[in-house]
């Protein structure tokens, strides 16, 4: 069935479902840039789908056009998962209490945030330049728990970059997508041991856009062919 949601205003960065599918998450950003300088808003808003009406919206800081934000819902629905630029908080999904606040390494921005099966942990991806990196983290502190190694940030967008669990839970995947070319290495969970990493490739010119896992044995890529990379 197609809805359309009112709120929020401007440009839709980043969207999730919770668990029970009855309640869905977006992170929008406006350009109220004026004369008098430069300004951007930022935005959460969470709607009740089965009243199709929005129960709840904060403000999220942001200094420039927030492209890159990810949201993930916490698996009980009482934890959201923000992160913007150099800054990730899990918050209270209605009006936006901050519970545990990381900030990224200096000069890196995370691009993607996914809750561990269970919700006491949760990992973080983030890059610089070319650079990449993913950590795991405390839900209840925002303590950092352990390093897991490099993430790939050579994607053309940042939308497409950042962990993913299978749906079972008992893989963990860090992505490195980009031009003809990406690496999945996949780690069991909870015990971060290496499973393996998967190479993947495809005639040029494609681009690697998405990636997920319809089952706990199958991955699934799609790749744009033809033309420039994206901007």
């Amino acid at each position: 069935r197609l809805r359309v949601l009112a709120r929020p205003s401007g440009v839709i960065a980043a969207a999730a479902f919770s668990a029970d599918g009855k309640r869905v998450a977006a992170f929008a950003w406006s350009d109220l840039t004026t004369g008098a300088g430069e300004r951007y808003l930022a935005e959460v808003c969470v709607w009740d789908l089965s009243l199709n009406t929005p129960i709840g919206s904060w403000e999220v800081p942001t200094a420039r056009a927030a492209r890159g934000a990810k949201i993930a819902w916490h698996p009980s629905g009482g934890r959201l998962l923000v992160a913007n630029e150099g800054v990730a908080t899990v918050r209270e999904p209605y009006w936006g209490g901050v519970q545990a606040t990381v900030e990224a390494p200096e000069g890196f921005e995370f691009d993607g945030a996914a809750f561990a099966p269970g919700g006491d942990r949760f990992v973080l991806t983030a890059h610089r330049s070319t650079e990449g990196l993913a950590a795991l983290y405390e839900t209840a502190s925002g303590r950092r728990l352990a390093d897991l190694g490099p993430a790939g940030a050579t994607s053309f967008d940042p939308a497409l970059r950042g962990p993913k669990f299978t749906p079972d839970g008992t893989r963990l995947a860090i992505p490195d997508l980009g031009i003809r070319r990406a690496t999945l290495r996949v780690l069991e969970w909870p015990t971060l041991r290496p499973v393996r990493e998967v190479e993947l490739s495809a005639g040029a010119p494609a681009h690697f856009q998405s990636l997920g896992f319809p089952d706990a044995g199958h991955l699934a890529v799609r790749a744009r062919t033809g033309g420039a990379p994206p901007p």
